[in-house]
Formats: structure tokens, sequence, C-alpha cells
């Protein structure tokens, strides 16, 4: 989120620096969703290991993830590179944004292997209950992302200006620090995870295709859900630049309650597979409950912000200034509102999705996540949002449209999963 609010505010370009950053970021999240095989397909063993008190196994399968992500990052990491261009034509970029995303993306490519490994390794201590581990890696890079933008962005401080670039050279050194403490971690002794080289030598293929078998369905679900949302960035795109901005930083707001209820959520999902794992079902089944409870507070506070102070947060990414930026805060606020409402489907759905992932209830949450996406973000919101089929002139609503369209798939995303937990089947599961 603070590359988006920085980049924002450079002068002269701000709603296309916001939309090319922005639109690179959600880039990246889908690339990063093929890592989920590893990454979830490993939770899910050893969460069931940790609970059956048989860490040897648990911490086998995590250095053979850690392993299997070296190789992903660095192939995910020549895609960014050198496909970066066609990726911003397809998704039908003006040239501007397009420019300053390619510029973006390619600097962030030369970092991908550690951003990759980062995001197993602090996976792999959060899911596992190291969640404080994780927290503090993960603070440190955001810290020095943080203050790397404001140094490298504006020529602050004796550093180089270097606009849109010297954001993503700011989160490149952000992960590598965040990388170096998350292995320390994990090979210190005193995490849940025991990390030596001997995991690593230890290679069996039939971990690899357990792991598989449980992450592809996993990784096959996540790159549903953010195919939708380039989709939806597609079609803010074709709303034009000013509607790409804005889209933009409503997503990059967002992601502070997405981050929220996905903490209350692998809390969820570790409790979940551990007790089942501890053949505690009762309690596995209570903890849903609790989260949800927890995230339904928390989107009271949370939703009344967004309702309340839409224009005011629509102008931490822009400042008010020239017609273009006014028009984006403008539009921007509406669709907050509209967002204050979704939190509550959002909510449940990611708490008690998270706790039937980790009951290994994959293949359910697949289901779940075509019939949601494929009605609400692609068929409702391109319909609302660009009158595309037949739609009435009246109720064509430019980007509040796409914004209720993505409202009705958290609706029935959510719908189907608590109907999904409240049966139980889930408890049966065998991983």
């Amino acid at each position: 989120m603070a590359d988006r609010i920085f980049v924002g505010h450079i002068e002269g370009q701000g709603t296309a620096s916001l939309a090319a950053v922005g639109t690179a970021s959600l880039i990246i999240l889908f690339t990063l969703v093929i890592l989920l095989t590893t990454l979830i397909g490993t939770i899910i063993i050893i969460l069931r290991y940790i609970g059956a008190g048989e860490h040897e196994e648990a911490n086998h399968y995590s250095a053979q993830s850690l392993l299997a992500s070296l190789s992903v990052g660095v192939g995910v990491g020549l895609l960014w590179y050198l496909g970066a261009g066609r990726i911003f034509q397809l998704l039908q970029a003006p040239d501007d944004v397009s420019k300053l995303g390619v510029e973006y993306f390619q600097i962030l490519g030369l970092f991908c292997p550690v951003i990759v490994i980062n995001f197993m390794a602090t996976g792999l201590l959060r899911f596992s209950g190291d969640t404080i581990k994780s927290m503090c890696a993960n603070v440190t890079v955001v810290i020095i992302n943080l203050f790397g933008d404001i140094a490298l962005i504006f020529g602050l401080w004796g550093f180089p200006k270097m606009g849109v670039a010297g954001a993503a050279l700011a989160s490149g050194i952000g992960n590598s620090v965040g990388l170096i403490m998350s292995i320390s971690f994990l090979f210190s002794g005193r995490a849940i995870i025991k990390l030596s080289l001997r995991h690593f030598v230890d290679f069996r293929l039939s971990t690899f295709r357990r792991i598989m078998g449980k992450g592809i369905p996993v990784t096959t679900e996540q790159s549903v859900t953010t195919g939708a949302y380039l989709i939806v960035v597609r079609y803010a795109m074709r709303l034009g630049q000013v509607a790409a901005a804005a889209h933009q930083a409503i997503i990059g707001f967002g992601w502070l309650s997405v981050m929220f209820y996905q903490g209350v959520g692998v809390a969820a999902a570790a409790l979940t597979g551990k007790r089942l794992g501890a053949r505690e079902e009762d309690m596995a089944e209570r903890t849903g409950y609790v989260a949800s409870i927890v995230s339904l507070c928390f989107v009271i506070v949370f939703g009344g912000i967004l309702f309340f102070r839409s224009e005011a947060i629509m102008r931490l990414f822009l400042p008010p200034k020239g017609a273009s930026n006014l028009e984006a805060i403008r539009i921007g606020a509406i669709c907050l509102k509209i967002v204050a409402f979704i939190q509550i489907p959002k909510a449940i759905n990611v708490v008690f999705g998270s706790s039937l992932r980790g009951a290994g209830d994959v293949r359910w949450l697949l289901f779940v996540n075509i019939v949601g996406t494929g009605i609400g973000e692609i068929l409702l919101a391109r319909n609302l949002g660009l009158g595309i089929m037949g739609t009435p002139e009246l109720m064509r609503l430019g980007l509040p449209g796409l914004w209720l369209g993505a409202g009705a798939g958290e609706i029935i995303r959510s719908a189907m999963n608590y109907r999904r937990y409240r049966k139980g089947r889930w408890k049966e599961i065998k991983v």
C-alpha cells in the first residue's frame, strides 16, 4: 500500500503512476499464486504433523517446500522481467501507464527469487503458529519499504530522485532484509519449525507428490480469484486512466482489511489443522465461529471508516490538485462507500474459507471461487460497469458498477462457505 500512496503524489504523473504500480502489484500477486501450490500443500500437511506431535516430519516438508520455492522464484522472475511489456498490452493499459508499469515490474523481477522465498519462509512461520516471528519479519519489510519509498521516489536525504523505479527498489531491499530474518528464525532452533541442512538433502519424490496433491487445488482456486481481479482491472482500464487510478487506490486501502481478515484466517486455519490432527473435532469447529466474531467486530469499525471518511482516504493516494485527481477522488469516494458494505461478506468468506482450507477441504473452495467470481466479478461487474451484453444505458454505472459486481461475488462465496462449514463434513477429510 505504501508504494501506491507515495507514487500517487509524484508531481505531474500521479494518476498514471498509481494506476501503473497498482496494476503491476496485482500481476505480481497473480504470479505468486503459483507458489501457493507449495505453501498451502505444505501447510495442510505439517499442521496435522504438528498437532500429532510428529515435528521431524513437519521440518522435512518445510525444508523441501523452500527448495521448490527457489526454482519457482527464478522462473517467475524471468517472466516478470521479459514479459512485462506484453502483460500491460494485454490489459489494454494507456501508454503512459504501461511505460511506468513496465519499469516498476522489471526492477522487481530482479528481486523475484528473494520475494518468493521470503513469501514461503514467512508463510511457514505464520501458519505453523510462530505469528510473532513472522510479524517481526514483515514489519521490518514494511518499515524499510516505507522509508525507502520516501527517500528514493522523491530524492530526499541525499538519495537520487527515481520516481516509480525508486518504489520498486525500496520493495526489493525491504524483502531482502525480511528474507534474512525469516530464514534466521527457521534455523535458530527456537521456532516451531526447526530446520537444519539435513532436512534439505533428504529428498523424497513422495514428499513433492503429496504437497502437489494438496496444493494444486488451492493454486487453481487462488488463480481464479486473482485472475478475476485482473479482469476487473482491465474493465477499469477501459473506463479510462482516472477510473483506473481510483480503482487501484481502493484496492490499496482495502488491503488493510484483507490483512486483518487473513490474519484471523491464518490463526483459524492453523488451529483447525492442529486440533483435527489431535482429534479434537469440537474444538476445531469452535475455532471458526470465534474467529468470525472477531472479524465481524473489526468490520463495524473499519466499515464505518470507509463509509464516513471515504474522501479523506482517497486523498491519501491522490493530492486534490488538477481535474483528473479531483475526479478520481470523487469516483473513489463513492466506491469506498460500497466497499464498506462488502466488508461483512468478505470477513465471513475469508474466515470460514481459511478454516476449511486448514482442514484440507481445498476442492470445495475451488468450486466456490469459480461460482462466485464467475457470477460476481466477471459477469455482473462487466454488465453493471461497462454496459455490455445489452445492458440499458441507465444501468451502466462505471467504476461503482464494477464494485457492486465484486460485492455480489463476495456474498455468494460467503454464503456457500458458511453453509459448508455448518454441515461439518470437513472434519472427516484425510490429508
